[in-house]
């Protein structure tokens, strides 16, 4: 099952490459640096995520340190009980200082909330009926289920997608949202033994877009302009787990 997963998840980065070369710089630059904690300790492992190699997992040295050559504007540092980071890659600043984090707990839906989600295929994020959002029916293809939640009807209608099944997501935002970003932030969360991983961006145009998932499960919005994207932010920002997801 390791295998199957890891060659989908090379193909489906080779095939996103391919699709999201637009985004990338024309030329390597040259991308080196120390991560250490916040009193100046070196720290070792910490992922380097988005960096567009799809064969290579990078990551600090014993020394905390990274060197490597990349064509993506930005990169995110991650390491479990620090707060992620997000660096463009033109920074000159290359001395990444990491900040010690409490990962909170994901919160629970309360017992008879008015919620939308996903019957079954794994799904357990549900969302508060909002003012102003509309829930689609749910939708399903042969190895996932998908809801939309939208502001606006019609062809101008913009929202959220929700989908989740086992090969759906692989728990992190999308590397164009991150390439594309000039702010950034990041929250890392967990229930039980599952990571889940909220983020939240905005582009040179000012239009934002966020994303919530784990493995398997996600529901975002992409660049979408700040009117429309406060409304689905309360939606978001209700996010809850239900108590179970039935096949």
């Amino acid at each position: 099952m390791r295998k199957v997963i890891s060659l989908a998840l090379l193909l489906t980065s080779i095939l996103g490459a391919q699709a999201w070369k637009q985004y990338l710089l024309p030329q390597p630059r040259h991308f080196s640096g120390i991560v250490v904690d916040q009193n100046g300790k070196p720290i070792q492992a910490v992922r380097i995520d988005h960096s567009g190699d799809i064969r290579v997992a990078r990551q600090t040295d014993t020394q905390g340190k990274f060197d490597f050559e990349t064509a993506v504007p930005a990169v995110v540092f991650r390491k479990e009980g620090y707060q992620s980071v997000f660096v463009r890659t033109d920074s000159s600043v290359l001395h990444v200082v990491m900040s010690a984090s409490r990962v909170p707990e994901f919160p629970g839906c309360p017992a008879g909330a008015r919620i939308d989600s996903i019957d079954g295929w794994g799904a357990f994020f549900a969302f508060p009926q909002t003012q102003g959002v509309s829930a689609a029916p749910q939708v399903r293809d042969i190895d996932y289920g998908a809801r939309s939640y939208s502001v606006g009807k019609g062809k101008g209608a913009r929202g959220i997608m929700h989908g989740s099944g086992p090969m759906w997501n692989f728990g992190m935002p999308p590397d164009p949202e991150i390439w594309r970003s000039v702010k950034y932030q990041e929250t890392t969360f967990s229930r039980g033994n599952v990571a889940i991983t909220a983020s939240r961006g905005e582009f040179n145009n000012g239009n934002r877009w966020r994303y919530l998932g784990k493995f398997g499960e996600s529901a975002s919005y992409s660049d979408l302009e700040p009117a429309t994207a406060d409304v689905l932010d309360q939606l978001l920002d209700g996010a809850c787990w239900k108590s179970i997801s039935v096949q």
